[in-house]
Formats: structure tokens, sequence, C-alpha cells
């Protein structure tokens, strides 16, 4: 049985969570706040299995929860939820200590998983942005700026080269259209090709 501690201060949100959480007998969900103080507060009673912690709550927000009870146990399982999706952001938990982020436009299956993936002592973070945080720490060891470019970048700059659009490449690649204009902006910086017309021209080239 997951002892899971959640911190979210959207009631409806909350309530809606819990009742989903506790159809699940793997799960049993052993306090609530809306708030990071009595989060802390609680969380430290409790030493739950697992901490579900939204970002944004009144008189402490989640990133300086997560700080405070990371500094009382840096072994402490923490699982983010969040609306944001900024690659930066999540490397900034991640060097806190964050095991889990997760999106509150995920599906609950997703949800579940990643709470019994920490449980189990692994990490789990939104593919997308895993993968796009994997891009931006890729460093370029040939002259040839075309070896810097990762597998998921050359697979988006040869539909670039097949003239698809964003929503397009989106599609067939199972991707969010932010993710791809992500990639597209890191290949631009990459090979330093600033317009659309000439990255369809090299990627031609390169006979992609």
């Amino acid at each position: 049985m997951i002892r899971l501690y959640l911190a979210e201060d959207h009631q409806l949100f909350a309530e809606g969570l819990m009742a989903l959480l506790s159809v699940h007998k793997d799960i049993d969900i052993i306090g609530h706040a809306s708030n990071g103080v009595t989060a802390l507060q609680q969380i430290d009673a409790l030493q739950p299995d697992v901490c579900l912690i939204d970002i944004n709550m009144p008189e402490m927000d989640g990133i300086l929860l997560s700080e405070k009870l990371l500094k009382q146990n840096p072994k402490r399982k923490i699982l983010i939820l969040s609306t944001y999706s900024n690659p930066e952001f999540v490397r900034n938990l991640k060097t806190l200590g964050v095991r889990g982020f997760v999106l509150k436009s995920s599906g609950f299956d997703v949800l579940r998983k990643s709470i019994l993936l920490l449980h189990e002592g692994a990490q789990w973070f939104e593919p997308e942005i895993e993968e796009l945080l994997l891009a931006e720490n890729f460093e370029p060891q040939d002259a040839d700026r075309f070896t810097a470019l990762s597998r998921r970048e050359l697979e988006v700059l040869s539909l670039i080269g097949q003239g698809l659009t964003g929503n397009q490449m989106a599609e067939k690649l199972f991707l969010s259209t932010h993710t791809i204009e992500t990639h597209r902006k890191n290949i631009q910086t990459k090979l330093g090709i600033r317009s659309t017309a000439a990255l369809i021209k090299y990627a031609n080239e390169r006979g992609l």
C-alpha cells in the first residue's frame, strides 16, 4: 500500500483526484492540504511514501515546499503536478531532488503510473520534456554541425525538408506543436540557419 499525501489548493480538482485515487487499493491518501505551510507540517508528521505536490499554492508554493521537504529528507519522493511544461522549470526541479513531474493535462493512468514508479524508487518525468532536456544538454564535438543534431531533431529536419507544417509534424511524430517548435529552434541554433526555406534546402542537400 502506497501512503500518498496530496498538496493541491484547487478544492474541486483535489476532491476529484482523491476520489479517483481512492478507487485503487494500492494507494492510500493519508492527508491533504490546500497550502504549502500546512502541507510541510503534516508531511513531516505523517511521513508519506510519496508526496504529490501542486506548484501554485498560497502561503508557500510547491517549489519552496519541495525544497524544504528535501532538506529535511533528501530521499523524500516528491511528484510535482503542474500546468507548466517549460524544460528549464523541470531542470530546476530535478536539481532540487524532485523525482517526478506530471502535467495536469496528462491522463489519470499516467499519474497513477508515475506514483507507482516513484514508490518503487524510480523517477518519472513527462517524456516530451525529458526529450527536450536531453536535446538541450547535447554538446557538439564534431566540426560538422550536422552531427550535433539529435535523432529526434533529424526526424523533424527531415519533415521540414518535406514541407510539412508544424501541426502535420506534431501529428506524425505524436508530439505537441510546442515541442515541434522547440525542436525547430534548436535545429536552427545548432545549424546556424535562420529561415525555414534555408532549412528545407539544407535538408534536401543532406538527402533527408
